[in-house]
């Protein structure tokens, strides 16, 4: 029984709000280090930017992540490790990250993190080096050149060392593939009517995604990350037993705003009959998390918004009239990609904002709400990906 690889959440988040302002030229093994043009450090001695010139002598480890990317989170505590390792030695550590100050504040007084936090508010930093995804790691030697460009899991202690002894790393590099046919999609408008096409990716794999009620753009991904993401079921709740491709796909589609309800069903049946397919649908016992009124406690405020909207990042979600439903689906993403069925009964649309880093948090947040949730096992609808006509 084979699944479908889970989504790295944070490739696809970092390449969508960073779409469009990919280099012609990223710095690569060897270059000389570009200035960062960083707005402000948090942790220094001073909140200016400190410049490579006052830098040299030290090896620079450079860590991109953002508060709403769940690898970075988790990465953190290693990452803390590192820098009270290297406390006494010539090693500077900077996480940079494009978010705006109070927010990172706020996880930091949650989460600390040690070395710097640079912020990176006019998003110099990010379009210097263009980071496929996130945590993505940077060392810059003591003469200020790039050694490594890297995945932040392969930065360890001994990697350090050899770093300040000038020793080769000889790390695999993780490198920019987006290509200029991606560029402009965030700018589009939606269309007269529908377009929707399914093709083979031509060059490097690319990972680049935007999602919105009305589009989907998809670059350069593995059949079943695409599979993933378009369909986006519990990885509890499906299986694909497709035969094992390598082949790369991407996949353009819009619709008008208007007709945003005919988008997916669009998408899926362009997929099915490109790439040979069928869902078919069965039963299966499973743990799932069940959203539910408490009881004796008034639910959230109906809202009184005249425009509809939706941010996602990471944990944290902020929803303006939108039915109970997405924050069931958020919800079962913060639980671990478990089911969570929608038992509050509410039908109107609402507004809402959380962002539960752990569990007490999450508990309150869904207090202030009225609601709460409960986990149990159930038999749930089980979907499972296969060759067309193999029944």
């Amino acid at each position: 029984m084979k699944s479908v690889p889970t989504l790295c959440a944070s490739a696809a988040l970092l390449l969508a709000s960073h779409a469009t302002r990919a280099q012609a030229s990223v710095p690569a093994i060897g270059d000389m280090a570009p200035e960062l043009g960083l707005t402000k450090i948090l942790g220094a001695a001073t909140d200016a930017p400190p410049p490579w010139s006052d830098l040299r002598g030290n090896v620079v480890v450079i860590e991109f992540w953002a508060t709403w990317c769940g690898a970075c989170v988790s990465h953190v505590p290693e990452a803390n490790a590192l820098v009270e390792r290297f406390a006494d030695r010539n090693v500077r550590f900077l996480a940079i990250t494009g978010e705006e100050e109070e927010r990172v504040e706020r996880f930091l007084s949650r989460r600390p993190r040690g070395g710097w936090v640079g912020l990176d508010g006019n998003d110099t930093a990010f379009g210097a080096f263009d980071p496929v995804s996130i945590p993505h790691t940077v060392i810059v030697d003591r003469e200020g050149r790039i050694v490594a460009s890297t995945w932040s899991d392969k930065v360890t202690a001994a990697v350090i060392e050899r770093a300040l002894a000038n020793e080769p790393l000889d790390l695999p590099v993780k490198r920019t593939t987006r290509r200029a046919e991606y560029e402009g999609v965030r700018d589009m408008k939606p269309p007269a009517g529908p377009e929707v096409r399914v093709e083979p990716h031509q060059g490097e794999r690319a990972r680049s995604m935007i999602r919105r009620d009305w589009q989907i753009t998809i670059g350069g991904m593995p059949r079943d990350l695409v599979l993933r993401m378009v369909y986006d079921w519990p990885a509890s709740q499906y299986r694909s037993d497709l035969p094992e491709s390598d082949e790369l796909w991407s996949v353009y589609a819009a619709v008008p705003e208007a007709r945003s309800d005919e988008l997916l069903p669009l998408v899926k049946d362009m997929l099915e009959h490109r790439l040979a397919f069928e869902v078919i649908t069965e039963e299966a016992e499973m743990d799932v998390i069940v959203l539910e009124r408490i009881p004796g406690v008034a639910g959230p405020a109906v809202s009184s918004a005249r425009e509809s909207t939706r941010s996602v990042r990471g944990s944290w979600i902020k929803a303006v009239k939108k039915p109970i439903g997405v924050l069931a689906d958020h919800l079962r993403r913060v639980a671990g990609d478990m089911p969570c069925v929608d038992e509050t009964g509410l039908t109107a649309t609402y507004d809402f904002e959380m962002e539960p880093l752990d569990r007490e948090t999450l508990r309150q947040e869904l207090t202030n709400l009225g609601l709460r949730v409960r986990r149990e096992t159930r038999v749930m609808p089980f979907y499972v990906f296969r060759p067309a006509g193999h029944g």
